[in-house]
């Protein structure tokens, strides 16, 4: 049997960029196996992978109200603290929890509006790159009819103390889509400066078959640039929006040394090899799917990077829902070929806890 490659021309109703996609091999791979099990093509790739380990839950202390945990980011400048927002409808507040769940900081967000805030990221801020920021996406779009999306930028609090309140002052940036508005709720920003936006609503070729996850990117230099940037098409991934259940891409992480890229469903984590200049998936190594489904999650919408190991990784999740707890897990790293016979080493020994 032939599978016809995977390109990205096929992405796009107007079939405009025609480069073969680096996850063509893949994506063709897992059609074939859906061909022989008898399955349908838009059942592959499944999101049943490898099932987490090393769980652990921290209940979050309730000093704060938080019910709709929408992303989760691991601070750049603070040990063990994790970053969580509301979704739209709420207050325009950052969150942050150390990992036994004691409430850290509570920060109104000043020059913001909350339409529908769903991701969250730490990373160098944009005009000193030696200072760390709090970056929050404002690019949730259900009905898929915003013009432009918004990104807010704030510098990392000076201070952490148990149950602290106080304000932050950002400034924003505005975003547009070269072809059509897009729902986004998973944002990176990578080392070169640029920021991936992943796609999450379910989008159909002409042929009526379903397209994958798409990347999106917001060049380096666009904050400087000011005015509203065009974030381009630059890749795409192999998880494919309602080809099975629970799988729309709900927030995405980059680890610190920008090598590792999670991108997490409702039911799933898929660890990719990353370019640590730009965070784009590097082509030819496979990613890993971590399960998730186990940890009955009301609707999981967060994900972080606390540790990266030699052969796993020490995530936080987050999810909707009143009192929801973060989850705490080790799935394996994904390895290059030649360094698959070797072993995988346990997983990072605990999690970072700062003092309360």
């Amino acid at each position: 049997m032939t599978v016809a490659p995977f390109r990205t021309r096929d992405l796009l109703p107007g079939g405009w960029r025609s480069s073969r996609s680096p996850w063509g091999w893949w994506v063709s791979v897992a059609a074939l196996a859906a061909s022989v099990l008898g399955c349908g093509p838009e059942q592959a790739p499944r999101g049943d992978g490898i099932d987490a380990k090393s769980v652990r839950l921290a209940t979050l202390e309730r000093a704060f109200r938080l019910d709709e945990a929408s992303a989760a980011a691991v601070s750049g400048r603070h040990a063990g603290i994790v970053y969580t927002i509301n979704d739209s409808g709420n207050e325009e507040v950052l969150y942050a929890f150390d990992t036994t769940g004691n409430a850290m900081g509570r920060w109104v967000m000043r020059k913001t509006r909350n339409r529908d805030w769903e991701a969250v990221a730490a990373a160098p801020c944009t005009a000193d790159p030696a200072a760390w920021c709090v970056f929050i996406g404002d690019v949730g779009d259900n009905s898929l009819s915003r013009a432009t999306v918004l990104i807010y930028q704030a510098r990392e609090p000076d201070s952490l103390a148990f149950g602290s309140v106080g304000e932050l002052y950002s400034d924003s940036l505005l975003v547009r889509f070269p072809d059509a508005p897009h729902n986004i709720e998973s944002m990176v920003r990578a080392a070169d400066g640029g920021f991936l936006l992943l796609t999450k609503e379910v989008m159909r070729r002409p042929d009526g078959t379903r397209r994958p996850t798409l990347v999106f990117r917001v060049p380096p230099g666009a904050w400087e640039a000011g005015g509203v940037a065009t974030a381009t098409l630059a890749d795409s991934i192999p998880i494919v929006p309602g080809a099975a259940t629970r799988q729309q891409v709900t927030d995405a992480a980059l680890s610190r040394d920008g090598h590792v890229l999670a991108v997490r469903t409702y039911a799933a984590v898929w660890l990719f090899a990353a370019d640590s200049l730009t965070g784009l998936p590097r082509p030819g190594v496979a990613p890993v799917i971590c399960n998730v489904a186990a940890l009955r999650e009301p609707q999981g919408e967060g994900v972080g990077i606390l540790a990266v190991g030699d052969r796993s990784v020490r995530l936080v999740l987050a999810s909707e829902g009143d009192k929801e707890p973060f989850r705490f897990v080790s799935c394996p790293r994904p390895l290059a070929p030649d360094d698959r016979a070797v072993a995988p080493a346990a997983a990072p020994a605990g999690d970072a806890v700062p003092r309360p």
